[in-house]
């Protein structure tokens, strides 16, 4: 994180597999840095960063076959609208769900239900 924190701004890049889910996205948004992410539209990063406006979202599905136009909207989306220097005014309420503290309380959460049921 800090390293992250040093940057001016972050980049992420996905794979052309639909399901795939970057393991470090919460971390590059808590770094409060502008953010590009560059996944497959039904990636879950796509819709997370969105939905948290965490950061630049250009998508790519299986249907597009061209890298120019993907790099045309980059360009567009990234460099154009100066977002590359704009910090995100993200939506805490959409990522605090997703951090060591609720997750934690949802694992304990669980380990209390089953203690509870736990026959003799």
């Amino acid at each position: 994180l800090r390293c992250l924190r040093t940057a001016d701004a972050l980049l992420m890049f996905g794979s052309d597999e639909s399901a795939y889910n970057a393991s470090k996205l919460y971390s590059y948004i808590l770094a409060r840095k502008p953010l590009l992410a560059v996944f497959h539209r039904d990636s879950p990063v796509t819709r997370a960063v969105r939905k948290a406006k965490a950061g630049t979202v250009v998508h790519f599905s299986d249907d597009d076959h061209h890298a120019s136009d993907l790099s045309k909207c980059i360009f567009a989306e990234w460099f154009e609208s100066k977002a590359f220097a704009k910090t995100p005014v993200t939506d805490w309420a959409r990522v605090e769900p997703h951090l060591a503290e609720a997750m934690t309380r949802k694992i304990a959460g669980i380990f209390g239900r089953v203690v509870e049921v736990r026959p003799g």
